[in-house]
């Protein structure tokens, strides 16, 4: 199975009300780093309790 959503990344900056540049890891030096902010999803970090 493939992840749903990768990251998490850093917004570098905001280019407009819906657009961001953000800074991806070097594995993704292919891909172009400004996105849509309807591609972002809320970041919950997961910890394990014992």
């Amino acid at each position: 199975l493939q992840p749903k959503f990768e990251g998490s990344f850093k917004i570098i900056r905001k280019l407009s009300d819906v657009t961001f540049e953000l800074k991806l890891f070097p594995k993704y030096r292919r891909i172009h780093p400004v996105f849509h902010a309807s591609k972002f999803a809320t970041y919950t970090e997961f910890t394990i309790s014992e």
